[in-house]
């Protein structure tokens, strides 16, 4: 690489697909520890992703070393992929839903006040967040979140939440979609129940 040349874009990438959640978390403190004001992290509950310019290959072996087994590290062209699919939902476990653009757009926030992102990085996720709007702006009916899946799902093996009680546990945002999805399954129930 010629000295006057932009470093690479590195994404590493963990999913709980191929990756514990223990081991995302021992994962995102590294990255936190590592990169922090030179980095973008993300993490949801099923993901922990670091963006980072390397300027050299010995700058993206390094980086490896910080990765569980079952990470990935993405350089160039597939980090840019990558970034534009999470934010547009594709490689999302409901594909499309709305909490993980919010996610990315917190984490570009948090990027900026802890040390500002390189502008490669800047760019890339301005266009990773137009993207991820953009294709939401076409879908047709409502937004489906996680909460709403599992929801489904308690449904489909339990039958009918309507008239019983139901127990969330937790009380951050997923808790909060979750008693969302039950009150909205709860009325759609009645309305339907009326006709």
């Amino acid at each position: 690489m010629n000295p006057a040349e932009p470093g690479a874009i590195v994404a590493l990438v963990t999913h709980a697909r191929l990756v514990p959640a223990v081991e995302r978390e021992r994962f995102a403190v590294r990255l936190r520890d590592e990169l922090t004001g030179k980095a973008l992290l993300l993490e949801t509950c099923h993901r922990v992703e670091g963006y980072v310019i390397c300027p050299d290959d010995a700058e993206r072996m390094a980086l490896a070393v910080l990765m569980p087994a079952g990470g990935r590290a993405l350089t160039g062209e597939p980090a840019v992929r990558h970034a534009i699919a999470v934010a547009v939902g594709r490689d999302s476990v409901v594909v499309g839903e709305d909490q993980v653009l919010h996610q990315l757009r917190e984490s570009v926030d948090r990027a900026r006040r802890d040390g500002g992102l390189d502008p490669i990085l800047e760019r890339l996720f301005a266009l990773a967040l137009h993207a991820g709007r953009r294709a939401r702006s076409w879908r047709q009916g409502p937004a489906r979140s996680l909460a709403d899946v599992a929801l489904a799902a308690i449904e489909r093996q339990r039958g009918s939440i309507r008239g019983r009680e139901v127990l969330v546990i937790g009380a951050g945002k997923m808790g909060r979609l979750a008693a969302r999805a039950v009150v909205a399954s709860t009325r759609a129930s009645s309305r339907m129940s009326e006709r």
